[in-house]
């Protein structure tokens, strides 16, 4: 079986709610890192836990640890409303990652 790092996204009226869920085989540090702040722990997770963070509202970088390489960027509510979020590898690999979504069904 693969190991991931897996963040469940959820879109609720008031912001969004992101699951954290370690599919690793060590313990994981999530770190939420955004423009002109420092870097904040969201989660410290052994293999198999799950944690969830609520009220996301703006653009942010998820990674392993401090230094982590693979970035998982995030910009909820940005452009018309529109959600965005990938996962990135642009300075590096070190966790393997995936990011889904579970979108409330609507009625009309």
């Amino acid at each position: 079986m693969r190991a991931v790092l897996l963040f469940l996204l959820m879109g609720v009226a008031y912001g969004t709610h992101v699951n954290f869920n370690n599919r690793c085989n060590q313990k994981l540090h999530v770190n939420r890192t955004e423009n002109g702040q420092g870097p904040t722990q969201q989660a410290y997770l052994s293999s198999g836990q799950v944690a969830g963070k609520h009220d996301y509202k703006m653009q942010f970088i998820l990674k392993d640890g401090w230094n982590g390489r693979t970035l998982a960027e995030f910009s909820f509510n940005s452009s018309n409303g529109v959600d965005f979020y990938d996962p990135t590898l642009g300075v590096g690999y070190d966790t393997p990652m995936q990011i889904s979504t579970d979108l409330p069904s609507s009625s009309t």
